[in-house]
């Protein structure tokens, strides 16, 4: 059988670069049908056939998900090649053995990660890893844990990664994709570099029927794009445009805008123009009211010069978290105290905007329509930047995905999550308010 006619043109080049082990990490990415894992398993075949040394583990996200997958597509590819009577196949526990030589391909689950680390070759070495469906998985962090192992003290290993490019454009596969690494190694594949006779009549019409009906999901199932409709809050934040240092000057107009939760308290702090923001620090607070959190402002910024402009949420001139007065009462008293008074503002809305109204809002500063800048944010704010870059839509839907009780305690950093963001954003609608 010709090795080469099992595989697309594409493929062919980045076959000779794995037989050479020019690179550690090779990702494959493509859309539906592109024969990505159809090739990696292929690979995996002939290099335990052509290196006596050669071992492979086959890894998916969830165990019970291995028969079905990665373990039926390396009998697949054997079988392709003609050398079915060559191999033994166990299930329990999953293995395919060579007979030869005693060679392997071990088949593991990610949710026992120990027992990934802890394969010993009964011939050889462990030489590959393939991590199917890296979407799956929870970041770099989780894949780590394993490569790190298995390259450790060896040399010509191989990693693998095969995946659909998720929809949601800051989804960490795709941001981990778009960095440049010297040992890693991206190939893209669609449906439309495989011949049309491997893929037959009805899977064309219906990648046609799709590209007609519904193209942001044609692009993305079958081409492997990014979608444009992602599920982000904040569209087109780039970390390297939007973030920048801000210098606080004490003669501008400083704008305090706040969201009123008892914990956390999310404030934040800014100058701005005409047509731009400059968000340069924040408050945060856990287990605090409002009056600590003004305090806290009013020595942070005691040599203020300018004035000081409070806008945010409306539901502070008519409830308080404590019981003296209402919120923006207990700020204007205090900062009245600290500053002169007639520089002391507020500028709010009598009743808050549709939350639709200020994310177009911020989105429009974010980035225009015709590509103008009009928000910056200080690597101090780093809550507000977390909720630029990973505050999520709950899919199918308009709404904020808010963190749940249950993920707060896994993960406590996402008790930050949507309140510094309706705090800066409060600050854009009052002023650049979005007519649609």
């Amino acid at each position: 059988m010709d090795f080469l006619k099992l595989i697309i043109p594409k493929f062919k080049a980045l076959l000779k670069s794995i037989l050479k082990y020019e690179y550690l990490h090779y990702w494959l990415s493509g859309g539906r049908a592109s024969t990505k894992s159809s090739f990696i398993a292929l690979v995996l075949v002939l290099l335990m056939l052509i290196d006596s040394e050669f071992n492979a583990v086959c890894i998916r996200k969830v165990g019970e998900t291995l028969e079905d997958s990665v373990y039926n597509q390396i009998c697949w590819a054997i079988d392709l090649l003609g050398m079915t009577k060559y191999f033994q196949f166990k299930t329990k526990p999953m293995q395919i053995i060579y007979k030869k030589t005693g060679q392997r391909f071990y088949f593991r689950g990610c949710d026992k990660p120990e027992k990934i680390k802890s394969i010993k070759c009964k011939i050889g070495k462990l030489k590959a890893v393939w991590f199917e469906e890296l979407t799956e998985f929870a970041g770099m962090k989780e894949i780590r844990t394993i490569t790190q192992s298995i390259v450790r003290g060896a040399e010509n290993t191989l990693c693998f990664y095969s995946y659909n490019p998720p929809k949601d454009g800051k989804n960490w596969v795709n941001i981990e994709c778009e960095r440049v690494k010297s040992n890693r190694f991206v190939s893209k594949s669609t449906y439309l570099d495989v011949p049309q006779e491997w893929l037959g009549s009805d899977f064309l019409q219906e990648a046609e029927d799709l590209k007609n009906n519904l193209p942001d999901d044609y692009d993305n199932e079958y081409l492997g794009k990014i979608s444009h409709k992602t599920l982000n809050v904040v569209k087109n934040f780039d970390k390297n445009v939007n973030i920048r240092n801000i210098i606080y000057d004490p003669e501008l107009d400083i704008h305090l805008t706040c969201d009123f939760n008892v914990d956390p308290m999310c404030w934040e702090i800014a100058h701005k123009t005409e047509t731009k923001y400059f968000y340069f620090d924040e408050i945060v607070r856990e287990n605090t009211y409002t009056r600590e959190c003004i305090e806290e402002f009013a020595q942070r910024y005691k040599d203020h010069k300018g004035n000081i402009i409070i806008n945010g949420d409306a539901s502070g001139n008519y409830r308080s978290t404590q019981s003296e007065s209402t919120n923006y009462t207990i700020m204007l008293n205090v900062l009245r105290s600290y500053f002169n008074p007639e520089k002391v503002k507020l500028h709010i809305r009598d009743f808050n905007p549709p939350i639709r109204s200020r994310i177009n809002a911020f989105n429009e500063k974010v980035k225009s329509r015709k590509g103008i800048i009009g928000i910056y944010i200080s690597p101090r704010c780093k809550r507000l930047i977390y909720n630029c870059e990973n505050l999520k839509y709950i899919e199918g839907t308009s709404k904020i995905a808010s963190p749940t009780i249950n993920e707060i305690a896994r993960d406590p950093e996402l008790k930050y999550m949507v309140h510094p963001f309706d705090a800066a954003s409060y600050l854009v609608e009052y002023y650049d308010p979005v007519i649609e």
